[in-house]
């Protein structure tokens, strides 16, 4: 299955707003997904699929904004996600199982809680070409102006946050009490983090 066109949707109050399964060469663009409710309410979930195009969405107010589960699929093949807005989730990108040679480029990334969540150790999350995106946390900057970080946005995992994923403790995801844990946590972590991935030409402000 697969060469599917989903276009300038809206979908909101569901528990999964658009999910693709074992198919390819499908385009998404234009669609507003929000308020995908519950632990693991989703925007756009990718399990299976080679050659997809997500370009153009708004994905906001979700548990997870956008789940890749071993996707693409097929061996020489990519999945785009590009130009989407991914507004305050409880997380932006989920990983799960082996999902590499993605591109995830020229995205917004605002006002969510966790970023990058990579769920599985093979998941390989720093294998995907991940570029130009405008990252809120990013800390870098740029000082001949041209719109692209001096330095590259990386993104790590701490073991020591892992409790925070246990679904009898997301009630207090956002809470005070959960970022001065994560700030701690980052400022002395008890172990080493876990390095996911890095964006080597990070935007600092958002044109358009």
């Amino acid at each position: 299955a697969g060469k599917n066109f989903v276009k300038d949707n809206t979908y909101q109050f569901n528990s999964v707003g658009i999910f693709f399964m074992y198919s390819k060469d499908t385009i998404a663009t234009g669609n507003v997904v929000k308020s995908s409710l519950g632990a693991t309410g989703m925007g756009i979930g990718l399990k299976d699929v080679s050659n997809f195009t997500i370009k153009n969405n708004t994905i906001l107010y979700c548990a997870q904004g956008i789940y890749i589960d071993r996707s693409p699929f097929e061996p020489d093949t990519n999945n785009f996600i590009n130009s989407n807005k991914i507004l305050y989730n409880t997380e932006a990108l989920h990983f799960h199982s082996l999902s590499e040679n993605n591109v995830i480029k020229d995205n917004t990334i605002i006002g969510n809680i966790e970023d990058i969540v990579n769920d599985s150790r093979g998941s390989k999350t720093n294998q995907n070409e991940i570029v130009g995106n405008y990252w809120d946390n990013y800390k870098g900057f740029d000082r001949d102006n041209d719109n692209v970080g001096d330095t590259s946005h990386k993104v790590y995992q701490y073991a020591d946050q892992l409790w925070i994923y246990n679904p009898d403790v997301k009630f207090f995801y956002g809470s005070p009490v959960i970022s001065l844990l994560n700030f701690l946590a980052k400022l002395a972590p008890f172990t080493k983090p876990l390095f996911l991935l890095e964006d080597e030409k990070p935007k600092v402000r958002i044109e358009g």
